[in-house]
Parts: structure tokens; C-alpha cells; sequence
């Protein structure tokens, strides 16, 4: 069975209901896994590195909120793109009105896509659908037929 996961960082508890209701309704396959701030998810990649796949979910994408309540989200991509391991990670960023200095900023850090974070989250949602096309090629859940 696959551990892979998408890692979702920094969103607010309301937004990751709404993301998991639409994520639900958009019947993608690929596990969601919630860290509230940067710090917590740089641990999880941490643990990730240090113990395989055995006991932690392994990140394949990562979907970033900009920015982050505790830490610049510059910063948390740079320190995620210094690991050897960790430089194939797909970053995206999400940022309820981008501007252009901002989008400039983070892809300078090393993020692969920003997208506006709609209230329907619908266009990080066609972004996941891709990366869950590349990425995740082999279905997570399987259903059992009786």
C-alpha cells in the first residue's frame, strides 16, 4: 500500500475543512495531511528523511499557505529545497490575493506554482488534480469487494 501523502501547512482550521469537504467532493485519491505552521511541517519531513516510510506518510507535494503565522514561508522553501532528499517535492503556494512582488518572492525561494486561494479552493484543486496524475500513479485506497 502506498504512504504518500500531499502535506497541506498553515491553513486555519476553517480552511482545512472547507479544503477537505471540497477535496472529498473532487473524489481525489491521494491522502491529505494537515500541519498547522511551517515549523511543525519541517519536523514531519524531518522524521520523514530519518525514518523512511515505515511510520510517517511521505510528502509528494507539498501545498504551502502564503505566508505563514510562524515562520517566513520564504524561509520554510528554502530550508525544504536545501535537503537532497526533499528537492523533488512539488511546492505550492497559496495566497488569497497575490501580488507580483509576492509571487516574484516565492518563486525565488523555490516554490513550482502559485494559485489564489479561493474560498472553493478550486484552483489549487485543478493544480492537485495534476500533481495527483503525475505524481501519484497508483490508486491509495482499494476498495474490497465482497
Amino acid at each position: 500500500m502506498s504512504r504518500n501523502c500531499i502535506l497541506v501547512v498553515g491553513l486555519d482550521q476553517n480552511d482545512e475543512y472547507q479544503l477537505q469537504r471540497q477535496w472529498f467532493s473532487a473524489h481525489l485519491r491521494v491522502p491529505l495531511l494537515f500541519r498547522r505552521t511551517g515549523k511543525g511541517a519541517l519536523t514531519h519531513l524531518t522524521a520523514v528523511q530519518n525514518a523512511g516510510e515505515i511510520a510517517y506518510p511521505r510528502p509528494l507535494t507539498i501545498v504551502l499557505n502564503w505566508p505563514l503565522a510562524d515562520m517566513p514561508a520564504s524561509r520554510a522553501v528554502k530550508e525544504i529545497r536545501r535537503e537532497r532528499q526533499l528537492r523533488e517535492l512539488l511546492i505550492i503556494a497559496c495566497h488569497p490575493n497575490w501580488e507580483l512582488i509576492e509571487q516574484r518572492l516565492a518563486y525565488n525561494a523555490g516554490v513550482d506554482c502559485c494559485v489564489d486561494k479561493k474560498d472553493d479552493f478550486s484552483a489549487l484543486l485543478r493544480q492537485l488534480r495534476r500533481a495527483e496524475d503525475f505524481w501519484f500513479k497508483e490508486p491509495v485506497h482499494h476498495q474490497h469487494h465482497i
